[in-house]
């Protein structure tokens, strides 16, 4: 009877084009759009020459004006001889060997500034070595490095996150799934439902069955959807196949989940129902930071229980951590997350399910 019935809803969810178009389609139509918004905006993230402009007067001391040049070289700033801050496309000016004047903080502004500190620490001990050993030969201490070094990913691409969110929002699309599981075995719902509550087979075995055709299918439908990302979009889901399937298999899990406890969880129609579901779901994509990437940095920062809350940010999260890092710690961090949630959304389920009772179907 398991099998006799775990093939009957799957043909049943198959069937529906309705579901199959806002389940598979929809997620997969909305990335084109993404990609033709979004461009290459992000596909590099490269340092900008910091625009500086020069007090004339540091210029003559050569060692500092040998400094510069070596900045200049580096692409790290790019002098402007205006000896002014006015101009609109100087972000420094540097009026003395300790002193530089900015327009507004920032990052590249803190940069410059540390720049300076560390040339003029290196000044200082230069002078003190030539003072207490003059003997000493102190080119072994002028070596030529880098004063940036570029550790990044070198195809670090951000629009990828969207993505990875994008497909957190099609997993939990999954509700419709558990929805459509409810409405087929609440004998307060549909005729099929009160046909099935007194079928020869227990609820429970009933539910699994059903439970289990409708995560292979979402299961399915997102690896599909992250076949076609990969494939005609370009997405980076890295090389980790396994760990990224165990997180789909959770993800596709926790949204038929997360549908049955809509379904059983209330007494509204079933209009209403995935109203809420949809209202829910895009609730938590925007907070996972599919509309605006500052937007997950944000709740990760100030609130960070909403985020580990958070099925799509969670999602999110651990597509990221196995793209962009080497070891697998963030992973498992979002991994014990989310099956928590399935756990618990799972056992409110099964509690209202196993709580109904009917005076008359």
């Amino acid at each position: 009877m398991f099998l006799h019935n775990f093939k009957n809803t799957f043909m049943v969810i198959i069937r529906d084009r309705f579901l199959i178009f806002w389940s598979l389609v929809f997620p997969i139509i909305l990335g084109f759009f993404f990609t033709i918004a979004l461009g290459n905006m992000f596909d590099s993230w490269e340092f900008e020459p910091i625009n500086v402009s020069v007090n004339e007067s540091l210029r003559d001391d050569i060692y500092f004006n040998n400094f510069l040049d070596e900045l200049e070289d580096e692409k790290i700033i790019k002098i402007k001889d205006l000896g002014k801050l006015s101009d609109e496309e100087v972000t420094a000016y540097i009026k003395d060997y300790d002193k530089i004047v900015f327009k507004k903080s920032g990052i590249y502004e803190s940069l410059m500034e540390n720049i300076l500190n560390n040339y003029l620490r290196k000044a200082n001990m230069y002078k003190r070595i030539s003072k207490d050993k003059p003997e000493y030969d102190i080119a072994n201490l002028i070596v030529n490095k880098n004063h940036i070094v570029d550790k990044s990913r070198k195809n670090l691409n951000i629009i990828n996150t969207f993505f990875y969110s994008l497909i957190g929002m099609q997993a939990l699309y999954g509700y419709s799934l558990g929805l459509m599981i409810v409405y087929k075995h609440e004998a307060n719902l549909s005729t099929l439902a009160r046909r099935n509550s007194v079928a020869p087979i227990s609820k429970t075995t009933n539910l699994l069955s059903s439970l289990l055709a409708g995560f292979l299918i979402n299961f399915t439908i997102v690896l599909f959807t992250i076949f076609v990302f990969n494939k005609l979009y370009g997405v980076d889901f890295s090389n980790k196949l396994l760990p990224l399937i165990f997180l789909v298999a959770l993800a596709s899990m926790f949204g038929v989940l997360f549908g049955i406890l809509i379904g059983v969880s209330n007494k509204a129609t079933v209009e209403i129902k995935n109203g809420i579901g949809i209202a829910i779901t895009m609730l938590l994509s925007y907070l996972s930071g599919m509309m605006n990437s500052d937007t997950k940095i944000i709740i990760q920062e100030k609130f960070p229980i909403i985020f580990k809350l958070n099925p799509v940010s969670l999602i999110n999260d651990g597509m990221y951590s196995l793209y962009y890092y080497d070891g697998l710690d963030r992973y498992w961090q979002d991994i014990k997350y989310l099956a928590l949630l399935i756990l618990v959304f799972g056992f409110i389920s099964f509690i209202y399910t196993k709580g109904k009772q009917y005076d008359s179907i």
